[in-house]
């Protein structure tokens, strides 16, 4: 198995658990039957019953489950196997010169998915009281009552230990938000807050959609309204992988329209944006592709552009070489020839009229001479290089 693990489309995942055990594939992949199990559940994909092979096997009629449309926000590329906190899997540059990228396919257009998602919320409460509120806000508030007794009982309060949710504006807040996550957990996004509800986000499939819940306009209370404040408030979905199609959403206090009656609107744009996210990732990666590939070809240019300079420049550097010991050959034949012929007129000039003893000193002279000649002279020496420099 690839240490990176494997990337297997949605649709061919479907096909393969229809067409072989799991046990089978994990063999094939490297990986458990757990781990296919699990990534065909978080991928939507149904798997075979039990007995389904016993009954195939048996020859008889098995019904395959039709495969469903991509959840909101769900990758369609499923990663088997490898590192386990591997939260990307990036192509290699050789990966990417060999392959051709293609742009992202979305079959379903994205209106159809949020009449899906639409089908999906149904009707959304209008939260009214905390009784009966979400996990997430149900642990807030228990924590906020354990913070509360450690005050009570405790001779020094500081700020930061006081509860967070005592004023009306914060129960509000913890309603507004208890609504949204029961209504977003329909579709089956997994919603997140701080201990103080300021930071919040939605997990729509594998994308993350954050949440800004502010207060815009802090008013007075009022007796004749039970002591309900006149706080104004401000939700926001924040932008993601800058999508192209969906800018920031708002939704603010109107008058008599409250964001409490505007959650089913809110939630259906925040499991909206988890496939925004997701689709505007799918082609940032291509975009980046495209610009990295072309990168490398550049790249790729400029080496072998490079390359060929480099081997002009050591063949022009040769070719100078071998003239200059051509020249240096040439030079130094001149130089023995001149020798020769400087012997050749000394010892016409000096003819008989030297004694014996000079004459023997002028011919072992001469014979020193030549051999200084002999010696230079490339040719007679045999130094000479007719193919020249070896490359």
């Amino acid at each position: 198995m690839s240490k990176k693990g494997h990337i297997v489309q949605r649709e061919v995942l479907y096909c393969l658990v229809w067409e072989q055990p799991r046990t089978h594939l994990a063999k094939r992949f490297g990986v458990s039957d757990v781990a296919i199990g699990k990534a065909c559940r978080k991928a939507g994909i149904p798997m075979p019953p039990t007995g389904f092979w016993a009954r195939k096997k048996a020859g008889k009629t098995v019904r395959r489950m039709p495969l469903p449309p991509r959840a909101p926000g769900v990758n369609n590329e499923i990663k088997l196997g490898g590192p386990r906190y591997d939260y990307g899997r990036h192509q290699t540059d050789k990966e990417i010169m060999e392959q051709i990228p293609q742009p992202p396919v979305f079959n379903e257009p994205i209106e159809n998915v949020r009449d899906r998602i639409k089908t999906q919320l149904g009707k959304v409460a209008q939260p009214r009281t905390l009784k009966d509120a979400h996990r997430l806000i149900a642990n807030l508030l228990e924590a906020d009552e354990q913070r509360r007794i450690k005050a009570e009982n405790s001779r020094y309060t500081f700020s930061w230990d006081e509860p967070y949710f005592d004023s009306p504006t914060e129960k509000r807040r913890l309603r507004i938000l208890s609504g949204l996550f029961k209504a977003v957990t329909k579709c089956g996004a997994m919603p997140s807050v701080n201990k103080d509800a300021k930071d919040v986000s939605v997990t729509v499939g594998d994308e993350h959609v954050h949440i800004e819940l502010e207060v815009i306009d802090e008013g007075r209370k009022c007796k004749e309204k039970q002591g309900r404040p006149h706080d104004r408030f401000r939700l926001t979905i924040k932008e993601g992988w800058r999508s192209k199609e969906q800018d920031q959403y708002v939704w603010e206090d109107n008058g008599d329209e409250k964001i409490e009656t505007m959650l089913r609107d809110i939630a259906e744009e925040v499991v909206l944006a988890g496939e925004h996210h997701y689709r505007a990732h799918k082609e940032y990666q291509y975009e980046w592709t495209l610009e990295r590939k072309q990168e490398l070809i550049e790249k790729e240019r400029q080496r072998i552009e490079m390359e060929a300079r480099l081997e002009r420049e050591r063949m022009e550097m040769l070719r100078q070489e071998r003239i200059q010991l051509l020249l240096d050959e040439a030079s130094a034949h001149r130089q023995a020839c001149d020798i020769r012929e400087y012997i050749a007129r000394m010892l016409d000039l000096a003819g008989t009229s030297l004694s014996t003893g000079e004459q023997e000193q002028l011919m072992m002279w001469a014979e020193w001479a030549r051999a200084q000649a002999d010696d230079l002279d490339p040719i007679v020496s045999g130094r000479f290089q007719i193919d020249g420099l070896q490359e």
